[in-house]
């Protein structure tokens, strides 16, 4: 089976796995919650609209999602993109899913290291919480095919949880000893910011910034959380060194 097929495999696995175990007192509601999660994940997906106001992105822009999963990052760009929105993932269960919710029209089964769409296509590429999932096969191949798919002056947008974050140390000691008990995807892990910053400029894009999206955990208590997107986030996100510790760091790559 070549690399492509065992990805996608893993990757709709997951789509159909329920790795995640409920019983563990690890997820019991005194660590865990889906509302922790998604507060969590809110607070870091909602700077894309700053972002897009930054970039000067319009209802007039395309869009693309790179990868695109079931949809649900598409509510944080809708009112932006006016619906200007293509999406690719390698999952046939994410595209299914994604069609049936009817949340892409645009949205197909492929692979981001090799993908059919035109070059200088995209004024903007949003991969969020992608890099960390193919760190074991090298980031660069896919960063080279969505700098292609982009148009001059245009800009990839990626979200990704940095290895830095302390609790990320700790959480990974804890899984070695107790086992994947929040069914992560195979090879799946924290990535390294400065790397992945590295990897942008030896792509030659012209302007690189990196910023921390949130240092708030996702199991953290929503009104701890919510002291840190008022407090804490807006004090650190761009503070030099720092920013590279935050829980999901954005990178943000100009053609």
């Amino acid at each position: 089976m070549n690399e492509n097929n065992i990805r996608k495999e893993i990757e709709n696995k997951w789509y159909e796995s329920k790795g995640f175990n409920r019983k563990h007192i690890l997820n019991s509601s005194l660590f865990y919650s889906k509302e922790r999660n998604y507060e969590a994940y809110r607070i870091a997906k909602s700077k894309l609209v700053n972002i897009f106001e930054k970039l000067k992105i319009n209802s007039e822009c395309k869009i693309l999602l790179a990868p695109c999963g079931v949809g649900d990052d598409i509510k944080y760009i809708r009112n932006v993109t006016n619906n200007n929105i293509s999406g690719i993932d390698i999952a046939d269960n994410a595209i299914q899913i994604i069609l049936t919710n009817k949340c892409i029209e645009d949205a197909i089964v492929g692979d981001i290291a090799s993908m059919n769409y035109k070059n200088n296509k995209f004024d903007c590429v949003l991969s969020i919480l992608f890099f960390h999932h193919v760190l074991n096969e090298g980031v660069s191949k896919y960063i080279f095919e969505l700098k292609r798919v982009l148009k001059p002056g245009g800009a990839l947008v990626i979200l990704e949880p940095s290895s830095f974050y302390p609790i990320h140390w700790i959480s990974r000691i804890v899984l070695k000893i107790v086992g994947n008990i929040t069914g992560y995807v195979e090879g799946e892990r924290p990535l390294n910011p400065l790397k992945l910053q590295k990897a942008l400029i030896d792509a030659r894009f012209s302007k690189v910034e990196v910023f921390a999206a949130s240092f708030s955990h996702h199991r953290f208590p929503i009104k701890v959380a919510k002291i840190f997107e008022k407090f804490i986030n807006p004090l650190l996100c761009k503070m030099p060194l720092i920013k590279y510790f935050g829980w999901t760091v954005y990178l943000i790559a100009q053609k």
